[in-house]
């Protein structure tokens, strides 16, 4: 054998390993269960396999309970599911909101009857499709407050909006008055009494009905159709007290006087107020309390606007009884208006409120020749308190007085070169007391001049502006001007809004024979108002607008719009479109800017109205008043021009018991109305009748002397026609011709078959 092949040797017994293998019977191997993609809710639970047989699964098949599915069929995933979930949830959340919201804004008897109807349904959306179907919309929109029209299309309104939010603030559906998720459409559950709500305090819209009844059958029914739109302005569930212009959580109605807010103690803006001695400073026998807490009120809601006096320097010398920067004469004038804003709050505020404007008078006969600060800023409350007290006549002589007094002092009306003026020189407590009576006595006069175009300032006061740096130079050091926290920025702000007003109106009040439009030009209105926009646009973000702002800060924009519309009025057609056609036609750009500012004037009318029940005791809110009822009366069909007239009216009808003036102003709006043919006579005078019954304590057989600009087109060709008491002349003479026609013409049966006619 050749060696060179291995040997064989013989097989082992032991069959191999793999023999051994394949000898053996294989294992029993798991059944594998198919995956589902979504396990029923039993099993996710036991976090056991699911075969996701539908069904029902076999586990819960064997254990004999419900299987529950997450998702509609095997196709969806639980991904899909989850998101199905989630909008199924949206959308019940935007029923019960909706649902919710109907209740809020619906009069309290139908929602009462919206509740009993809920608790027999088991599904709001049955319900609300019976809402939305016309069943109960009805009953409610009635008493929604006007509404302010919405912007449907990119115009110059839109772009103001977007370019400019600070003077423009959007009035989308959030902003409306009239929206459910804007506080201002909460209903009224706890209304103020009869002297303090815009339409009175019933809670069922029917008693005005009632309660006009009484005046003229025809005209009534119909006037309180609109009172009862008004009735049910909605306003906030925060409460505010009289002796604040901030918004408060709780408030009580105060026993003593009737009216919501704190009776005791009292709180003062200042401290230091507490130890005033005021019996030091006037003989009139005015209670500490009254007057101290008037003079806190006015410190916190006028002061800001007015600014005549440096309040830290003035409260110094009325606690240690320095005559520096307080003077007798001075705190007779201011007290008596301070008391005079408080009649609101207190009628017996009246009395000493004229008592220290007699005393006021008496210390002015005793010491005219004296120029000084002090008497300069009394001489202005006087005018003021005298104007608002229908002495229209001397309180202007009052307010000249003090701007000759204050341009002998040469406080203002100097040149700006004349850097050696006297008023320069003087210690830094005294350029602090002048700045503000420099500034606050032009402001003024620069707003009046607006009011009754003329009197313009033409150069505004060399000092710094309080509350801003000042420009320093040889004679005066750059002095620092803190104003007290509850001034804000406003007065700053008013002084630089001021100076550019003052240009326009030099122009604009200048005496002459032609009319206004022959002799300002388009391109100046707008110079001067796109140097409004661009300082509004430069405002600090305490200026700007909010429901949570200071009462004075929304006067500031007030004034504002108010002045935008006192340039672009020259230039608007002399025949108005209807407001139908507005947004179809093409309005020219000074139109388009008037009723952008309109528009901005509603809100803020119903923002303040809403938001700040110390409205009644502010009287320099009622600019918006007359420009709004003015604008509302030139429209020839507007869809809410009644309204808003009667809204204006309302609101006059709250500051009447302080301030007597307006019901000329008043009287004069509703002889517009009546030549307008937005009211009847007997409407007129019903809502006059209205306005005097909240003011027994004015002598009504003194004769009023306002020569106030009422009817603002009217004045740009015939400013002695369009003032109040021409008006009140014409409100007369409508009335006894209406009164003589249906004397003279007509007949029982005619009466009769017209107060049928009316009813229906």
């Amino acid at each position: 054998m050749d060696e060179s092949y291995r040997p064989l040797r013989p097989a082992s017994e032991k069959p191999p390993k793999d023999e051994q293998a394949w000898g053996r019977e294989p294992k029993a191997t798991k059944r594998r269960i198919i995956a589902t993609r979504v396990a029923c809710n039993a099993c996710r639970i036991r976090k056991s396999a699911c075969d996701g047989v539908r069904p029902s699964c076999s586990s819960c098949s064997k254990r004999s309970i419900e299987c529950v599915y997450i998702t509609h069929d095997e196709n969806e995933t639980a991904s899909m599911a989850l998101k199905r979930e989630n909008e199924s949830l949206k959308n019940l959340h935007a029923k019960y909101q909706e649902l919710f919201d109907y209740l809020r804004c619906m009069p309290e008897d139908a929602a009462q009857a919206t509740l009993r109807r809920l608790r027999l349904t088991a599904e709001p959306g049955n319900l609300l499709s019976q809402i939305d179907g016309e069943s109960l919309r009805p009953i409610f929109e009635q008493t929604l407050p006007p509404r302010i029209p919405p912007i449907t299309k990119p115009n110059l309104e839109f772009e103001l909006m977007t370019n400019h939010p600070q003077a423009y603030p959007a009035l989308d559906t959030s902003d409306d008055a009239t929206s459910s998720g804007n506080p201002l459409a909460r209903p009224l559950k706890r209304r103020l009494l009869e002297e303090n709500v815009i339409a009175g305090a019933s809670m069922d819209p029917n008693d005005h009905m009632r309660q006009a009844a009484h005046i003229d059958a025809n005209p009534a029914n119909k006037l309180s159709e609109d009172m009862t739109v008004l009735n049910d302005v909605a306003i906030s569930s925060l409460q505010f007290d009289f002796a604040s212009p901030y918004p408060r959580s709780e408030s009580a109605p105060n026993q003593r006087t009737g009216f919501y807010g704190p009776a005791a103690p009292p709180q003062y803006c200042d401290r230091r107020l507490a130890r005033v001695d005021v019996r030091y400073w006037t003989a009139v026998a005015v209670p500490k309390d009254l007057a101290l807490r008037a003079l806190s009120l006015y410190l916190q809601t006028d002061h800001p606007l007015l600014g005549l006096f440096d309040a830290d320097l003035f409260i110094d010398d009325l606690v240690s009884k320095q005559l520096r920067y307080c003077s007798p004469f001075l705190v007779s004038s201011l007290l008596s208006w301070a008391c005079q804003m408080f009649i609101v709050i207190d009628r017996k505020a009246d009395e000493p409120s004229l008592a220290l404007l007699e005393e006021a008078e008496k210390l002015w006969r005793a010491n005219r020749k004296a120029d000084s600060l002090t008497a300069v800023s009394a001489l202005h409350f006087m005018g003021i308190a005298s104007i608002c007290r229908a002495k229209t006549d001397i309180g202007i002589q009052y307010l000249q007085e003090g701007r000759r007094m204050a341009t002998r002092m040469e406080l203002f009306d100097v040149s700006r070169s004349n850097t050696e003026s006297s008023s320069m020189r003087g210690p830094d407590d005294w350029h602090r007391a002048a700045s503000h009576v420099a500034w606050g006595v032009f402001n003024f006069h620069t707003l009046i001049s607006t009011h009754y175009l003329s009197g313009a300032t033409e150069s505004p006061p060399n000092f710094p502006v309080p509350g801003a740096p000042g420009e320093a130079n040889e004679n005066m050091a750059s002095l620092p001007q803190p104003l007290p926290v509850y001034m804000g920025r406003t007065f700053t702000n008013l002084c630089h809004f001021f100076t550019i007003i003052s240009e326009i109106m030099v122009l604009y009040c200048t005496k002459a024979t032609t009319p206004l439009q022959t002799r300002v030009s388009l391109a100046f209105a707008h110079e001067k108002y796109q140097k409004l926009l661009t300082w509004a646009d430069g405002l600090p973000a305490e200026m700007s607008r909010s429901e949570h702002s200071p009462s004075h800060v929304i006067v500031f924009h007030i004034w504002f719009h108010a002045a935008i519309l006192d340039i672009f009025r020259p230039f608007l057609p002399h025949k108005r479109p209807r407001t139908s056609q507005r947004n179809t036609l093409s309005p020219s750009p000074p139109e388009s800017i008037f009723f952008a500012s309109v528009n901005q004037l509603k809100r803020l009318i119903l923002l303040r109205q809403a938001r700040y029940k110390l409205a009644p005791y502010c009287i320099f809110w009622n600019t918006a008043l007359l420009y709004v009822a003015n604008a509302v009366l030139k429209e020839q069909d507007g869809p809410q021009r009644r309204s808003y007239f009667l809204l204006c009216i309302r609101a006059y009808q709250s500051l009447y018991p302080a301030f007597r003036y307006v019901e000329g102003i008043a009287q004069g709006l509703l002889a517009m109305a009546m030549r307008e043919r937005v009211l009847k006579s007997a409407e007129a005078q019903a809502l006059l009748q209205e306005l005097r019954a909240k003011g027994p304590h004015h002598r009504q057989d003194e004769r009023m002397r306002i020569n106030f600009v009422i009817d603002q087109e009217l004045a740009m060709t015939d400013k002695e026609e369009a003032q109040a008491d021409r008006l009140a002349d014409r409100f007369e003479e409508m009335v006894l011709f209406d009164d003589l026609i249906v004397k003279d013409f007509a007949t029982p049966s005619t009466l009769q078959g017209s107060d049928s006619q009316e009813s229906q």
